[in-house]
């Protein structure tokens, strides 16, 4: 999933979709107001997601970063698998939040120190005429977004909206995770079929994004609840190896190339289990500096696993490190090692067996 870091908020980093680019440049083709619209969006959405990581930090959810999709964002978390409540109570915080801004805003045009465009604000969002009256128009904007971006995420139920992820959650409660995912994931793609023929029907190109998004999601949920369901299955002590590469701390950038040649590997350590070397790193220095560039220049921080974590964990290790070999500690020191190749054939292997 390909995205760019725009900022760093709250300890957690935001990163903005290639498809949230390529729906800006849309709106910007169609009018000059739509950018405007889509910037307002833009704020609006970042504050919404920022809301879900608020609650997911309460309940001591690490999130390492957003990703701002057109018509959301998607959290990654170092827990996967949330506990039923945890999910609801965040998954409802971003719509609580729209209406929560929504009604401040009302209250604020409500005492009418400020001009507000009404029905005029709205017609100027579906016809792209611009009110005179700029502070009117913007704050009529703000509360029409945010009730409709909360509407939108709290009352359809389609995975991956927050109602989609709530209703999951209250399922999840009666008939657990694997299950609960896979009716949700049937009531999206439903709901994602009846909005893509009034998409068709009524030439509403937004609208048949917005499903195919929806569609895209649901499908992504079920692979992702059926992995799930596989690592339970999977012991992780059989995948720790007790030793991996660790080169000293000057060695350089040719060393550390040799050793992964000689051994066959795509990452060594540097120094230390704390700072890896990947290959895709080595790859963008010049082979004439290689010699002479420190391998530690190029290493990256590397969380650990503890030992004992469950393999959904630590695939979420792999995934958000973007690595190939985690260490694994007692919370003292290192005791072994896991790669990531190793994890994921023994989820398809625990996918086979599930049948």
């Amino acid at each position: 999933m390909k995205s760019w870091k725009i900022g760093k908020f709250f300890g957690i980093t935001l990163e903005l979709h290639w498809t949230t680019i390529l729906f800006l440049v849309f709106l910007v083709v169609l009018s000059p107001i739509y950018s405007y619209i889509f910037l307002i969006l833009f704020i609006i959405i970042s504050l919404h997601e920022l809301s879900h990581s608020v609650v997911a930090k309460h309940y001591n959810v690490k999130v390492s970063k957003i990703i701002l999709l057109p018509i959301g964002g998607m959290a990654v978390m170092q827990e996967e698998r949330l506990k039923p409540k945890v999910e609801f109570l965040m998954s409802i915080a971003g719509p609580l939040f729209n209406f929560l801004f929504a009604g401040v805003v009302l209250a604020v045009a409500s005492t009418g120190v400020l001009p507000v465009y009404n029905l005029s604000a709205w017609d100027a969002m579906t016809n792209g005429k611009i009110p005179l009256e700029f502070v009117g128009y913007t704050i009529s904007t703000l509360f029409w977004l945010n009730w409709i971006l909360g509407a939108f995420n709290m009352f359809i139920p389609a995975i991956p909206m927050d109602g989609g992820r709530a209703f999951r959650a209250i399922l999840a409660m009666i008939w657990g995770y694997v299950k609960a995912t896979r009716i949700a994931a049937i009531t999206s793609k439903i709901i994602t079929a009846l909005m893509f023929l009034i998409a068709i029907f009524s030439f509403n190109i937004i609208l048949l994004l917005v499903s195919v998004f929806i569609f895209l999601g649901a499908n992504a949920e079920i692979e992702q609840a059926v992995n799930i369901s596989a690592m339970t299955r999977i012991d992780m002590k059989k995948l720790i190896k007790r030793r991996s590469v660790k080169l000293k701390k000057n060695a350089t950038v040719l060393d550390a190339i040799a050793a992964m040649r000689r051994l066959n590997v795509t990452q060594v350590f540097v120094g230390d289990y704390k700072h890896a070397v990947m290959i895709d790193d080595i790859s963008r220095v010049n082979k004439n500096n290689w010699k002479n560039t420190l391998a530690i220049q190029l290493a990256k921080e590397v969380r650990p696993a503890r030992l004992g974590s469950r393999p959904d964990v630590i695939m979420q290790l792999f995934t958000s490190q973007d690595i190939d070999i985690l260490p694994v500690t007692n919370g003292k020191r290192v005791v072994g090692f896991v790669e990531r190749d190793n994890l994921e054939k023994a989820v398809r292997v625990a996918r086979t067996v599930m049948g």
